[in-house]
Protein backbone atom coordinates (compact mmCIF):
# COMPACT_ATOMS: atom_id res chain seq x y z
CA UNK A 1 0.00 0.00 0.00
CA UNK A 2 1.33 3.42 -0.69
CA UNK A 3 2.56 6.12 1.61
CA UNK A 4 1.97 9.35 2.91
CA UNK A 5 4.53 11.80 4.27
CA UNK A 6 3.22 13.69 6.96
CA UNK A 7 4.51 15.98 9.38
CA UNK A 8 3.82 16.17 13.01
CA UNK A 9 1.72 19.79 12.87
CA UNK A 10 0.65 19.50 17.09
CA UNK A 11 1.42 17.54 20.15
CA UNK A 12 -1.18 17.48 22.81
CA UNK A 13 -1.52 15.70 25.93
CA UNK A 14 -4.91 14.20 25.80
CA UNK A 15 -5.13 12.19 29.24
CA UNK A 16 -2.74 10.33 31.48
CA UNK A 17 -0.74 8.07 28.34
CA UNK A 18 -2.52 9.43 26.03
CA UNK A 19 -0.97 11.68 23.29
CA UNK A 20 -2.89 13.30 20.62
CA UNK A 21 -1.16 14.36 16.81
CA UNK A 22 -2.55 16.29 14.60
CA UNK A 23 -0.58 15.11 11.22
CA UNK A 24 -0.60 17.48 7.95
CA UNK A 25 0.83 16.74 4.45
CA UNK A 26 4.16 17.24 4.42
CA UNK A 27 3.90 18.12 0.78
CA UNK A 28 1.07 20.36 1.26
CA UNK A 29 -1.07 18.41 -0.45
CA UNK A 30 -4.78 17.84 0.65
CA UNK A 31 -4.82 14.61 2.53
CA UNK A 32 -7.61 11.40 1.59
CA UNK A 33 -11.07 12.31 2.72
CA UNK A 34 -12.19 8.87 5.57
CA UNK A 35 -15.49 8.10 6.85
CA UNK A 36 -16.12 7.66 10.63
CA UNK A 37 -14.44 4.00 11.68
CA UNK A 38 -11.53 4.66 9.66
CA UNK A 39 -7.84 4.08 10.35
CA UNK A 40 -4.10 4.33 9.12
CA UNK A 41 -1.64 2.63 9.21
CA UNK A 42 1.72 4.75 11.00
CA UNK A 43 5.57 3.16 9.81
CA UNK A 44 6.81 3.22 13.24
CA UNK A 45 10.17 2.04 11.90
CA UNK A 46 10.77 0.58 8.58
CA UNK A 47 9.42 -2.84 9.97
CA UNK A 48 7.14 -1.65 12.53
CA UNK A 49 3.92 -0.74 11.88
CA UNK A 50 0.96 0.19 14.39
CA UNK A 51 -2.84 0.86 13.05
CA UNK A 52 -4.18 3.80 14.70
CA UNK A 53 -8.26 4.80 14.38
CA UNK A 54 -8.52 8.37 13.26
CA UNK A 55 -10.35 10.48 15.81
CA UNK A 56 -11.08 13.90 13.91
CA UNK A 57 -14.65 15.40 14.35
CA UNK A 58 -15.44 15.62 10.67
CA UNK A 59 -14.05 13.03 7.85
CA UNK A 60 -14.30 15.95 5.03
CA UNK A 61 -11.45 17.93 6.19
CA UNK A 62 -8.77 17.40 4.21
CA UNK A 63 -6.28 19.45 6.27
CA UNK A 64 -4.98 16.86 8.73
CA UNK A 65 -5.51 13.60 10.59
CA UNK A 66 -5.63 13.25 14.46
CA UNK A 67 -4.72 10.23 16.03
CA UNK A 68 -4.51 9.41 19.44
CA UNK A 69 -1.68 6.82 21.28
CA UNK A 70 -2.34 5.28 24.37
CA UNK A 71 1.76 4.64 25.81
CA UNK A 72 1.16 0.92 26.67
CA UNK A 73 2.81 -1.21 29.43
CA UNK A 74 2.79 -4.33 27.45
CA UNK A 75 3.54 -3.44 23.77
CA UNK A 76 6.29 -4.49 21.99
CA UNK A 77 7.48 -0.84 22.04
CA UNK A 78 5.43 0.89 19.05
CA UNK A 79 3.63 2.80 20.81
CA UNK A 80 6.47 3.85 23.44
CA UNK A 81 8.21 5.23 19.77
CA UNK A 82 5.23 7.54 18.95
CA UNK A 83 5.23 8.92 22.36
CA UNK A 84 8.85 10.38 21.20
CA UNK A 85 7.70 12.48 18.47
CA UNK A 86 7.62 15.88 18.68
CA UNK A 87 6.18 18.68 16.33
CA UNK A 88 7.58 19.06 13.23
CA UNK A 89 9.08 15.55 12.60
CA UNK A 90 7.79 13.52 9.66
CA UNK A 91 6.64 10.26 9.75
CA UNK A 92 4.96 7.76 7.22
CA UNK A 93 1.43 6.87 7.07
CA UNK A 94 -0.74 4.76 4.80
CA UNK A 95 -4.21 6.32 3.06
CA UNK A 96 -7.04 5.42 5.21
CA UNK A 97 -9.12 2.38 5.39
CA UNK A 98 -11.80 1.41 7.35
CA UNK A 99 -13.00 -2.46 8.61
CA UNK A 100 -15.84 -0.66 11.05
CA UNK A 101 -17.68 1.46 9.12
CA UNK A 102 -21.08 3.47 10.43
CA UNK A 103 -24.41 2.57 8.56
CA UNK A 104 -27.70 4.31 8.71
CA UNK A 105 -30.09 3.27 11.59
CA UNK A 106 -33.05 3.92 13.71
CA UNK A 107 -30.96 3.93 16.32
CA UNK A 108 -26.94 3.75 16.85
CA UNK A 109 -25.28 2.88 20.63
CA UNK A 110 -21.70 3.62 20.65
CA UNK A 111 -19.31 1.26 23.15
CA UNK A 112 -16.08 2.54 24.00
CA UNK A 113 -13.48 0.87 26.27
CA UNK A 114 -10.37 2.62 27.23
CA UNK A 115 -8.96 4.29 23.68
CA UNK A 116 -11.33 2.12 21.60
CA UNK A 117 -13.38 5.68 22.04
CA UNK A 118 -11.19 7.09 19.30
CA UNK A 119 -12.81 5.45 15.78
CA UNK A 120 -16.36 6.16 18.04
CA UNK A 121 -15.13 10.36 18.32
CA UNK A 122 -16.06 10.78 14.47
CA UNK A 123 -19.17 8.75 14.27
CA UNK A 124 -20.58 10.30 17.65
CA UNK A 125 -19.93 13.74 15.32
CA UNK A 126 -21.53 12.65 12.04
CA UNK A 127 -24.68 10.81 14.09
CA UNK A 128 -25.23 14.49 15.40
CA UNK A 129 -24.82 16.31 12.47
CA UNK A 130 -27.52 14.35 10.67
CA UNK A 131 -29.85 14.04 13.81
CA UNK A 132 -29.76 10.75 14.37
CA UNK A 133 -30.99 9.14 17.49
CA UNK A 134 -27.16 7.75 19.54
CA UNK A 135 -26.21 6.64 23.22
CA UNK A 136 -22.24 6.87 23.68
CA UNK A 137 -21.40 4.60 26.82
CA UNK A 138 -17.01 5.17 27.68
CA UNK A 139 -15.65 3.32 30.16
CA UNK A 140 -12.13 4.41 31.41
CA UNK A 141 -10.39 3.62 34.71
CA UNK A 142 -10.68 7.13 35.84
CA UNK A 143 -11.42 10.54 34.59
CA UNK A 144 -7.85 11.20 34.38
CA UNK A 145 -7.32 8.43 32.00
CA UNK A 146 -10.39 9.03 29.56
CA UNK A 147 -9.09 10.82 26.13
CA UNK A 148 -11.68 13.50 24.94
CA UNK A 149 -13.11 13.51 28.46
CA UNK A 150 -13.62 17.20 28.68
CA UNK A 151 -14.65 17.68 24.83
CA UNK A 152 -17.36 15.07 25.82
CA UNK A 153 -18.45 16.98 28.39
CA UNK A 154 -18.81 20.24 26.24
CA UNK A 155 -19.47 18.62 22.96
CA UNK A 156 -23.32 19.80 21.75
CA UNK A 157 -23.91 15.74 22.20
CA UNK A 158 -22.83 16.13 25.69
CA UNK A 159 -26.19 14.44 26.91
CA UNK A 160 -25.55 11.35 25.22
CA UNK A 161 -22.58 10.22 26.86
CA UNK A 162 -22.74 8.11 29.86
CA UNK A 163 -19.28 7.57 31.61
CA UNK A 164 -18.20 4.49 33.67
CA UNK A 165 -15.21 4.78 35.97
CA UNK A 166 -13.28 1.47 37.36
CA UNK A 167 -11.47 3.18 40.23
CA UNK A 168 -11.91 5.58 43.02
CA UNK A 169 -15.54 6.62 44.56
CA UNK A 170 -17.60 6.47 41.84
CA UNK A 171 -17.17 3.01 40.56
CA UNK A 172 -18.97 1.90 38.41
CA UNK A 173 -18.67 -0.73 35.28
CA UNK A 174 -20.85 -0.87 32.23
CA UNK A 175 -23.82 -3.37 32.52
CA UNK A 176 -23.09 -4.78 28.86
CA UNK A 177 -26.85 -6.41 29.25
CA UNK A 178 -28.97 -3.12 30.31
CA UNK A 179 -27.59 -1.47 27.68
CA UNK A 180 -28.29 -4.08 25.06
CA UNK A 181 -31.85 -5.19 26.50
CA UNK A 182 -33.01 -1.54 26.85
CA UNK A 183 -32.61 -0.38 23.52
CA UNK A 184 -35.52 -0.12 20.96
CA UNK A 185 -35.57 -2.79 17.89
CA UNK A 186 -33.42 -2.45 15.36
CA UNK A 187 -30.86 -0.35 17.41
CA UNK A 188 -27.22 -1.33 15.94
CA UNK A 189 -24.01 -1.44 18.42
CA UNK A 190 -20.52 -0.30 17.99
CA UNK A 191 -18.16 -1.33 20.47
CA UNK A 192 -14.14 -0.94 20.36
CA UNK A 193 -11.66 -1.43 23.46
CA UNK A 194 -9.66 -4.11 24.43
CA UNK A 195 -9.89 -7.76 23.74
CA UNK A 196 -11.62 -8.51 27.42
CA UNK A 197 -14.35 -5.35 26.46
CA UNK A 198 -15.14 -6.84 23.27
CA UNK A 199 -15.38 -10.80 24.62
CA UNK A 200 -17.84 -9.34 27.27
CA UNK A 201 -19.84 -7.44 25.10
CA UNK A 202 -19.72 -10.10 22.95
CA UNK A 203 -20.86 -12.68 25.07
CA UNK A 204 -23.59 -10.37 26.21
CA UNK A 205 -25.22 -10.16 22.78
CA UNK A 206 -25.22 -13.79 22.36
CA UNK A 207 -26.80 -14.22 25.46
CA UNK A 208 -30.03 -12.00 24.63
CA UNK A 209 -30.03 -13.34 21.09
CA UNK A 210 -28.83 -9.87 19.67
CA UNK A 211 -28.83 -10.69 15.91
CA UNK A 212 -25.32 -10.51 14.80
CA UNK A 213 -25.72 -8.06 12.45
CA UNK A 214 -27.13 -5.34 14.52
CA UNK A 215 -23.47 -6.20 16.28
CA UNK A 216 -20.26 -3.99 14.93
CA UNK A 217 -16.93 -4.57 16.85
CA UNK A 218 -13.49 -3.41 16.50
CA UNK A 219 -10.53 -4.61 18.61
CA UNK A 220 -6.66 -3.56 18.79
CA UNK A 221 -5.94 -7.45 18.98
CA UNK A 222 -7.80 -10.43 17.18
CA UNK A 223 -10.41 -11.68 18.96
CA UNK A 224 -10.52 -14.61 17.91
CA UNK A 225 -9.54 -18.16 19.82
CA UNK A 226 -6.59 -18.74 19.86
CA UNK A 227 -6.30 -22.09 21.32
CA UNK A 228 -7.97 -23.97 18.69
CA UNK A 229 -4.09 -24.25 16.84
CA UNK A 230 -4.51 -27.72 15.10
CA UNK A 231 -1.79 -28.28 12.81
CA UNK A 232 -2.05 -28.44 9.50
CA UNK A 233 -0.14 -27.68 6.00
CA UNK A 234 0.93 -24.99 3.47
CA UNK A 235 1.69 -25.83 -0.04
CA UNK A 236 3.92 -22.95 -2.16
CA UNK A 237 2.65 -22.51 -5.54
CA UNK A 238 5.82 -21.80 -7.05
CA UNK A 239 7.75 -24.61 -6.01
CA UNK A 240 5.01 -27.19 -4.58
CA UNK A 241 6.93 -27.79 -1.63
CA UNK A 242 4.51 -28.79 0.91
CA UNK A 243 5.39 -27.49 5.42
CA UNK A 244 3.24 -28.49 8.60
CA UNK A 245 2.52 -25.58 10.21
CA UNK A 246 2.22 -27.04 14.49
CA UNK A 247 -0.01 -25.54 16.54
CA UNK A 248 2.74 -23.50 18.29
CA UNK A 249 3.74 -21.57 14.78
CA UNK A 250 2.41 -19.00 12.35
CA UNK A 251 2.58 -19.55 9.08
CA UNK A 252 5.07 -16.38 8.57
CA UNK A 253 7.66 -18.69 11.47
CA UNK A 254 7.01 -21.91 9.10
CA UNK A 255 7.90 -19.64 6.00
CA UNK A 256 10.88 -17.41 7.79
CA UNK A 257 12.52 -21.28 8.76
CA UNK A 258 12.61 -22.33 5.55
CA UNK A 259 14.28 -19.32 3.75
CA UNK A 260 11.41 -17.94 2.54
CA UNK A 261 11.29 -13.99 3.15
CA UNK A 262 7.89 -12.38 4.13
CA UNK A 263 6.93 -9.09 5.35
CA UNK A 264 5.69 -8.79 8.80
CA UNK A 265 4.79 -6.35 11.08
CA UNK A 266 2.49 -5.94 13.84
CA UNK A 267 2.49 -10.15 14.18
CA UNK A 268 -1.57 -9.49 15.56
CA UNK A 269 -3.22 -9.56 12.33
CA UNK A 270 -3.95 -6.20 12.48
CA UNK A 271 -1.56 -4.32 10.16
CA UNK A 272 -2.05 -6.23 6.87
CA UNK A 273 1.49 -5.94 6.23
CA UNK A 274 1.52 -9.74 5.88
CA UNK A 275 -1.39 -10.29 4.00
CA UNK A 276 -0.68 -13.24 1.52
CA UNK A 277 -3.01 -14.73 -1.84
CA UNK A 278 -4.82 -17.80 -1.61
CA UNK A 279 -5.19 -20.16 -4.50
CA UNK A 280 -6.83 -22.90 -2.89
CA UNK A 281 -7.60 -23.63 0.72
CA UNK A 282 -9.95 -23.26 3.86
CA UNK A 283 -8.88 -20.20 5.68
CA UNK A 284 -9.64 -19.94 9.35
CA UNK A 285 -9.21 -15.66 9.78
CA UNK A 286 -8.20 -14.71 13.05
CA UNK A 287 -7.30 -11.02 11.64
CA UNK A 288 -8.86 -7.80 12.87
CA UNK A 289 -7.80 -6.84 9.00
CA UNK A 290 -9.93 -7.62 6.49
CA UNK A 291 -13.39 -6.77 6.23
CA UNK A 292 -16.17 -9.49 5.93
CA UNK A 293 -16.48 -9.49 2.53
CA UNK A 294 -12.77 -9.70 1.91
CA UNK A 295 -12.96 -13.02 4.38
CA UNK A 296 -15.53 -14.28 2.25
CA UNK A 297 -14.33 -14.44 -1.36
CA UNK A 298 -11.39 -16.68 0.68
CA UNK A 299 -8.43 -15.70 -1.04
CA UNK A 300 -6.20 -13.61 0.91
CA UNK A 301 -4.89 -13.81 4.45
CA UNK A 302 -3.14 -12.69 7.27
CA UNK A 303 -0.21 -15.12 7.53
CA UNK A 304 0.79 -13.97 10.90
CA UNK A 305 -2.30 -15.33 12.58
CA UNK A 306 -4.74 -16.61 10.79
CA UNK A 307 -4.37 -20.81 10.51
CA UNK A 308 -6.23 -23.07 7.85
CA UNK A 309 -7.55 -26.48 7.83
CA UNK A 310 -5.86 -29.60 5.47
CA UNK A 311 -3.56 -27.80 2.89
CA UNK A 312 -3.56 -24.30 1.87
CA UNK A 313 -1.72 -23.38 -1.34
CA UNK A 314 -0.43 -20.29 -0.67
CA UNK A 315 0.99 -17.38 -3.75
CA UNK A 316 4.08 -16.99 -2.80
Amino acid sequence: MPRISVRVAQKIIEADSVVRYVLVSASGHALPSFAPGAHIDVEVTDRLIRQYSLCNTDGSDSDNYHIAVLKDKSSRGGSELLHTLKAGQRIKVSPPRNSFPLGNHRKTVLLAGGIGITPLIPMAHELARAGKEFELHYSSRSKESAAFYVDLLEWKFAGSVRFYFSDGQDHERVDFRAVLSSQCEGAHFYACGPITYIRAFIEAAEDLRVPKDRIHTESFQPVQDSTRNATFQIQIASSGDIFDVPGDKSISDVLQENSIDVATSCEQGICGACLMPVRSGEIDHRDSYLTDAERDRNDQMTICCSRGEGILVLDC
